[in-house]
């Protein structure tokens, strides 16, 4: 009989757990559901009103005069040397070497007066 009793208050308190346990899911569950709807509210607030502000200053934007002037600027072209758009570091790498230029000059003269 002892056991009998002991089984059924053990039920007892297990029942009413998982009842405590069933009420605390069954309340987030609606909290959660609360939350998005808030959320969802909140989210579907901000796009009405970033649509309103965008579309406020396009007809802003629309309002404004627009004046075009015509381009009468003319063009010039100028010669210019491509030693500006050098480095320096070109500029000696690919600078003719003098003693080189001289031997050649002298090579082709001596090949005329032959």
């Amino acid at each position: 009989m002892k056991h009998i009793i002991l089984i059924l208050t053990f039920l007892s308190f297990a029942q009413a757990k998982v009842e405590d346990f069933n009420s605390i899911i069954n309340e987030d569950i609606k909290a959660q559901k609360e939350l998005h709807k808030e959320f969802k509210k909140n989210i579907a607030h901000e796009n009405k009103e970033v649509s309103r502000q965008f579309n406020e200053e396009l007809d802003s934007a629309r309002k404004k005069e627009v004046i075009v002037l015509e381009n009468t600027q003319s063009e010039y072209i100028a010669p210019s040397s491509n030693q500006f758009l050098k480095f320096k570091k070109e500029i000696k790498q690919k600078a003719p070497n003098l003693r080189k230029n001289q031997h050649r000059v002298a090579k082709e003269i001596k090949e005329l007066d032959i």
